[in-house]
C-alpha cells in the first residue's frame, strides 16, 4: 500500500497584548511577539507557521499553504 504525505492548511488566530504609542505601533510589535511551537502526536510533523497582518485581500491569499497537498513517499 502507498505512503502519502499530506500538507494540510491550518487558520486560526491568537489574541496578543502589547504596549505600544499608536496603532500601527501596536501591530507591529504584535507580529514581532509571535513565536509559535507545536507539539504533534504520531505520524505528525509540523509545518510552517507564518504570521500576517491579513490572510486574503481580495483576491490575493498571503498564506503559504492554502489547499491540500499530497504526494507519494517511498
Amino acid at each position: 500500500m502507498p505512503t502519502y504525505s499530506v500538507q494540510v492548511p491550518v487558520t486560526g488566530s491568537v489574541i496578543v497584548t502589547v504596549e505600544a504609542e499608536s496603532v500601527e505601533a501596536a501591530k507591529a510589535a504584535a507580529l514581532d511577539k509571535l513565536d509559535f511551537k507545536v507539539e504533534v502526536g504520531e505520524d505528525c510533523e509540523p509545518g510552517e507557521f507564518e504570521s500576517h497582518e491579513r490572510v486574503t485581500r481580495g483576491n490575493v491569499c498571503y498564506a503559504a499553504c492554502n489547499e491540500l497537498h499530497i504526494e507519494e513517499v517511498t
